[in-house]
């Protein structure tokens, strides 16, 4: 920590000796030169940190193991950037609906009885997005949606399912490639035992962790990230913009779009009404634009690792599209793991159209640097006790219960502009994620 203060101590002395140069060559050119500056006719680009590749957005949420009626699993994010790398590369060569073929059954028990690899997704997810990750994939992809992959360790085929609409997808791909992929990683040594619980009203099944989890609570630094930068972005002439001072930090507006600053939360929200009727797009339409939309000013937060290279982004995920709006969501994500806060500093939520962004609400600072000392740690019950604990609880209703998933919340340290990240249960409740607090 001492060292990186010199550093920064060191870099900001360059900096002013360099800004002091060019401010007396500038006062000297001025008098001497008799040329007059022409401004710039180019729009500044604007780079706020890190851009982000369409696989990481994409990344399961976990990988499960089904072995011998026994279910193994994983968060961690190295092994399942491996196994999706692996897994974009199979040669596909066709996808056929078989949904009803298993239309008398529980898709979800139709595939987990059988040893196979499963990858799951927090949320469905267009094949006419993830098709652009398949390296071999056929032209004529289904105009369908899955939230997970099972892949049987005998045969050539394997399966995309949508386990909220009850349908299946059964691609074929080379068997000699497929068993050598599957043969990689159906060992174990790198997951732990999971548990099998139905919950939903379609009861489907989910995988929790079998035993008590103990995990760190970790401490973040903050960097904030200049809000004159998201101005620059976001309207198209700063000189017709007016600002107001408010008690929760500040407003700007330039007669049709208002940008509100939380300053507290280090959290803004732009809002620009649309001015044509509101076009009904694609899940995947909207997805790609908001992804070209952040990628365009390299919008991402990106992993500190010493190095301060902040070219690729790694810490979003996709989490969905917001209930009734053209707003989709990407939350913060620390080694596989949710982050969670009820300020919205943990979530980047957009609506790009035809027009542009009309809704962009997200935190405006960075994690920089973690914590290097020693952390405390909390235990966590195991997934089955913490369903056993919901089922007593008056007026809950399992069929409502979509999820469950260890997570971090997020606690702002406002006098030292650090964030705490606690590990708890949390579960998807009515399409809604909450901590589970007993």
């Amino acid at each position: 920590m001492k060292n990186r203060i010199e550093i920064i101590k060191s870099v900001t002395l360059i900096v002013l000796v360099a800004i002091s140069g060019i401010l007396s060559w500038n006062i000297l050119g001025s008098k001497s030169g008799d040329q007059e500056a022409v401004p710039s006719t180019e729009a500044e680009e604007i780079h706020i940190q890190a851009k982000m590749e369409l696989s990481t957005l994409l990344l399961p949420s976990q990988i499960v193991l089904h072995q011998d009626n026994s279910h193994y699993l994983t968060v961690d994010d190295e092994y399942l950037e491996r196994i999706v790398t692996d897994f974009t590369q199979l040669p596909f060569s066709s996808y056929v609906d078989v949904t009803n073929y298993y239309a008398t059954e529980n898709i979800s028990e139709a595939f987990t009885d059988m040893n196979a690899i499963e990858l799951e997704f927090q949320t469905a997810i267009p094949f006419s997005v993830y098709k652009n990750l398949l390296t071999n994939s056929v032209n004529d992809y289904p105009a369908a949606e899955f939230n997970r992959i099972v892949i049987p360790f005998k045969g050539k085929s394997l399966y995309f399912l949508s386990l909220d609409k009850n349908r299946v997808m059964r691609a074929t791909v080379d068997k000699q490639q497929l068993q050598l992929f599957i043969n990689q990683y159906k060992e174990l040594d790198q997951l732990s035992p999971a548990t099998r619980l139905t919950v939903g009203q379609n009861h489907q099944f989910i995988y929790v962790p079998k035993e008590e989890v103990t995990l760190p609570i970790r401490l973040f630094y903050l960097q904030t990230l200049n809000i004159s930068d998201f101005k620059k972005l976001l309207f198209p002439n700063l000189e017709n913009v007016q600002q107001e001072i408010t008690v929760a930090g500040e407003e700007s507006t330039d007669g049709t779009s208002m940008l509100t600053v939380f300053q507290e939360t280090k959290v803004f929200s732009f809002v620009k009404p649309q001015s044509v009727q509101k076009q009904t797009l694609s899940q995947a339409t909207k997805f790609q634009n908001t992804v070209d939309f952040m990628n365009s000013h390299a919008g991402w937060d990106s992993s500190w690792d010493g190095t301060q290279d902040d070219g690729d982004g790694d810490r979003y995920r996709f989490a969905g599209q917001q209930s009734g709006e053209d707003r989709t969501v990407f939350r913060l994500q620390i080694d596989g793991r949710p982050v969670f806060n009820a300020d919205g500093m943990s979530e980047i939520v957009l609506a790009v159209g035809a027009e542009g962004v009309h809704f962009y609400t997200r935190p405006y600072f960075f994690l920089d640097f973690e914590f290097s000392g020693e952390y405390p740690t909390k235990a966590l019950i195991s997934g089955e006790q913490v369903l056993e604990k919901l089922l007593i609880r008056e007026n809950f209703d399992v069929e409502n219960l979509e999820a469950m998933k260890i997570g971090y919340t997020m606690t702002q340290n406002k006098k030292s502009n650090q964030v705490i990240l606690e590990p708890n249960w949390y579960i998807r409740y009515h399409n809604h994620w909450e901590e589970v607090d007993f």
